[in-house]
C-alpha cells in the first residue's frame, strides 16, 4: 500500500547570493518568461516596508546572539532610522 497522503509538494532550498535587485515593475515578466502565472508575484509594498523587513528580520536576528537589539528611532516616508542598543533587564 502507498502512502498518497503526501503526494503533491515539494522542499525548496534557495539562498540570496548572487541575486540582482529588479524594479518591480520587471517582475511579471519573468515570472512569465519562467512558466509562473504573474498573478503569483506579491505588489511591491514599497521601499520603506522592505527595508523595515530586512532590518528586522535579518540584522536584528544577528544582533540578538550578541546581546543586542534593534531599536526604530525614526520612520517617515522618507527616512528610515534604526539605532543598535544593548539593553540589560531591570533588576527587580
Amino acid at each position: 500500500m502507498t502512502d498518497t497522503k503526501f503526494h503533491a509538494g515539494a522542499f525548496v532550498f534557495t539562498s540570496a547570493c548572487g541575486l540582482q535587485p529588479r524594479p518591480p515593475e520587471d517582475l511579471p515578466p519573468i515570472a512569465a518568461a519562467h512558466g509562473i502565472d504573474p498573478t503569483f508575484v506579491p505588489e511591491y509594498a514599497g521601499d520603506r516596508v522592505a527595508i523595515g523587513r530586512a532590518l528586522s528580520l535579518q540584522a536584528s536576528s544577528g544582533l540578538q546572539r550578541k546581546g543586542m537589539l534593534l531599536r526604530p528611532i525614526r520612520r517617515t516616508a522618507s527616512d528610515v532610522v534604526y539605532g543598535i542598543v544593548r539593553e540589560q533587564k531591570g533588576r527587580g
